[in-house]
């Protein structure tokens, strides 16, 4: 890589893509005083940064991850957009509360993969000027709030890959303090004990963010049909969709009685994600470009055809 940078002088190079870079190269790369930093500290604008994923010695190298992270955000001093990423899904970035390391104020988007909510928050207060956050958690749950507003910030995707059990606790509060958003795309999977409709949604997150023009979403209940007293029809959460603006949804609701359980997935469409997770057989079809990958989940057998053969 340095021998690329060495070659000739690079008086246009405003960004940089890196990808499958081995720890090693990188610490070399942004360590104080490399090549890179001292020539172009001040030069490059946005980083793609794609760390290659080790299956062993998994603290070690979350940690490398962490140190690199933080040299890119202390170095750079002109960075305005960074996505750092790597390709195990066992090395995601953790700071805890109070991280020792210092951000730059001048990033205005950011895409990153994290641990739990608390990196989520740490990130949003440390990078106060950022407008656009693109950020996908690989979660332990704890109980944490946000502790301020965040008025900078126009375009938030959040993409929650495990169980959500504290949606009233955590992800409420964090969305009550984006009052500027303008585009807003959450992903999640809840068993906090409600259904996610457009009720809920309006209730707690739509109606404090007065701005907001485009909201994507693509939520899933699963809930002990214990803790309803009326079970709703698939007409029912459609309804408190009525007066949704901006958007056709998608909604299917299904009662699983060997598990006693309540599934409700209500998302929007155009639907624009890769994956289709726990298709059942009340799937409502349609047109999907985006998927690449699904998953099947029902008890009784699927007896006819999800996707016809044109498709």
């Amino acid at each position: 890589m340095e021998r690329i940078l060495l070659a000739t002088n690079y008086p246009n190079l405003h960004a940089l893509g890196l990808y499958d870079l081995e720890p090693e190269t990188a610490n070399d790369l942004f360590s104080n005083g490399s090549y890179l930093i001292r020539h172009f500290q001040s030069q490059i604008s946005s980083l793609f940064i794609n760390m290659k994923g080790r299956m062993y010695r998994r603290d070690l190298f979350g940690h490398e991850n962490i140190f690199i992270f933080s040299q890119i955000c202390t170095e750079f001093k002109n960075l305005q957009y960074l996505n750092f990423s790597s390709s195990s899904d066992y090395e995601q970035l953790t700071f805890g509360r109070t991280p020792s390391i210092k951000f730059s104020s001048n990033l205005l988007q950011l895409h990153v993969v994290i641990k739990s909510i608390i990196d989520c928050l740490c990130l949003l207060e440390h990078f106060n000027q950022l407008r656009t956050f693109y950020v996908t958690i690989c979660p332990l749950a704890v109980r944490v709030w946000p502790s301020k507003k965040l008025p900078n910030l126009k375009c938030f995707s959040l993409i929650h890959e495990n169980e959500l059990m504290m949606y009233n606790e955590i992800f409420v509060p964090l969305f009550q303090t984006m009052p500027n958003l303008e585009e807003l795309s959450l992903y999640f999977f809840s068993s906090y004990g409600l259904i996610i409709d457009d009720d809920n949604l309006e209730k707690n997150i739509l109606n404090h963010m007065i701005k907001l023009n485009k909201f994507t979403f693509n939520i899933r209940s699963f809930i002990p049909r214990n803790d309803l007293v009326n079970l709703p029809s698939n007409e029912d959460i459609k309804n408190t969709f009525k007066n949704f603006k901006n958007n056709e949804i998608i909604s299917c609701v299904d009662y699983f009685s060997k598990s006693n359980l309540f599934y409700c997935h209500i998302c929007s469409y155009p639907y624009t994600w890769t994956f289709y997770n726990n298709i059942t057989n009340n799937f409502p079809g349609g047109l999907f470009k985006c998927v690449r990958e699904i998953s099947l989940c029902d008890e009784r057998p699927f007896e006819h055809e999800i996707f016809p053969s044109n498709c």
